[in-house]
């Protein structure tokens, strides 16, 4: 798996992002490796590559055989906690379908919020760009209202599947993302627009309960990141976007700076695999060994914009790092925790009583509080954030004020000079021991 792991053993200043901003220090005397992906050039000409993507889809035919003159189009799109770069590539596909004769009106953008808050109107401006917020109806998605969903069945595994009725209404309905790890499903883009990203709330809790087994409290062992094959999370997005048909997916690779690096376009499940394995290929890291200090950031905003975002990237981290390590994570949490009961489930001090109240009355994030819970207690992590530090250490993690503090705090844990991973970019990478 092409990745950069650079070796160093003298102090030198590292930089890593922290929300809009970024912070800076030193490694006294420490050897250590940064994990990054290999560089990847961006496209001299980003907006002829994606042209090119979406004029030559894979597995399906081109829009103009898909669609016609008459058809009302749904365009799904990310929230602001993805940079998909959809202000690159959304005026390229309205181009390609006003070509065929389908104007603005008839087009429609709704955002793929999940049970993620609503967005402000800059927020959206800035997601899809001010062109194409002047010219289409965007709507946000809302979980919790009932009058905008629909009931088409339920999948093998009994996820209710209620989405929101302008995906049944329309005579076209064309899915995009970007395609990341995701720590449960495996990977993001592909189907996941849809479940959970239209779903009511009832549906999304379902999904996200497979991670539960269903007896014998624990967790299923096929759920994580990188794995597609036999993953019930995603067998259950697979088997709800066949239920839905989207007839065209548009998924991007981005890379830190928020450069479109790699796109698939064409049909959903082909496209996205397409994607995803070229993702593993550049963002799936082996290493040798796990480190004693991992110090990562989650890659500055929006994928530190709340600590739910932020744990995507803790997640990945402490696969680098030996059991009763330290792990340093960078995340500035503008937002707060992201859901307003998250920190409630820490009230639970015992694994068998958090898994206990999972099954009794499962929620999304108290299934993120439950993964934090047990990084937390197998290995120090040290969170410099904008959390109230009480915050922080109900999450059984010890508040830093900022990195030079969490280092200090760190060497009280460690036994002289440790080896260290500094992660850039946390949400990004997967470290594979």
């Amino acid at each position: 798996m092409a990745a950069l792991a650079k070796h160093f053993q003298t102090m030198e200043t590292l930089t890593l992002k922290y929300g809009k901003t970024s912070l800076s220090f030193s490694l006294n005397n420490k050897h250590y490796e940064i994990l990054q992906p290999s560089k990847i050039k961006p496209y001299s000409n980003t907006e002829k590559f994606l042209a090119d993507v979406i004029d030559k889809p894979l597995g399906g035919p081109p829009l103009d055989q898909i669609f016609s003159a008459k058809d009302r189009i749904l365009i799904i799109v990310s929230d602001i906690t993805r940079d998909t770069g959809a202000k690159i590539f959304l005026p390229i596909l309205l181009r390609r379908l006003n070509k065929i004769g389908i104007l603005d009106s008839q087009i429609s953008i709704l955002f793929a919020l999940g049970i993620h808050r609503g967005l402000s109107d800059r927020e959206r401006i800035d997601i899809v760009g001010e062109e194409i917020a002047r010219r289409i109806e965007m709507f946000d998605h809302d979980p919790d209202n009932r009058d905008q969903m629909e009931y088409v069945g339920e999948t093998l595994r009994g996820t209710p599947l209620l989405i929101n009725q302008r995906v049944l209404k329309a005579d076209g309905l064309i899915l995009t993302g970007r395609i990341s790890f995701h720590y449960l499903a495996g990977f993001g883009g592909g189907g996941k627009a849809l479940l959970p990203g239209v779903s009511a709330r009832e549906s999304c809790m379902a999904f996200h309960k497979l991670i539960l087994k269903s007896e014998n409290y624990g967790l299923q062992p096929k759920t994580f990141a990188g794995r597609i094959v036999n993953n019930p999370m995603q067998e259950d997005i697979m088997e709800s976007a066949k239920k839905l048909s989207p007839d065209f997916l548009i998924n991007t690779v981005t890379n830190s700076s928020g450069e479109i690096i790699y796109a698939a376009a064409g049909e959903m499940r082909e496209a996205h695999k397409k994607g995803c394995d070229f993702f593993m290929d550049h963002y799936g890291i082996h290493i040798k060994e796990k480190a004693d200090l991992v110090i990562v950031s989650c890659g500055g905003h929006p994928k530190d914009i709340n600590f739910i975002q932020a744990h995507k990237s803790i997640e990945h981290a402490f696969q680098a790092v030996k059991e009763g390590g330290v792990m340093i994570v960078l995340s500035e949490c503008p937002d707060g925790f992201g859901n307003k009961t998250f920190l409630d489930w820490f009230q639970h001090t015992e694994r068998e009583s958090f898994l206990q109240k999972l099954n009794e009355k499962f929620e999304i994030n108290g299934q993120t509080a439950f993964s934090t819970y047990m990084k937390a207690k197998t290995v120090k992590i040290i969170l410099v954030s904008s959390l109230k530090e009480g915050d922080v250490t109900q999450m059984n993690m010890v508040p830093a004020k900022n990195i030079r503090e969490a280092l200090s705090i760190s060497e009280n844990f460690l036994e002289g000079n440790g080896f260290t991973y500094v992660i850039p970019d946390g949400a990004s990478i997967l470290p594979i021991y």
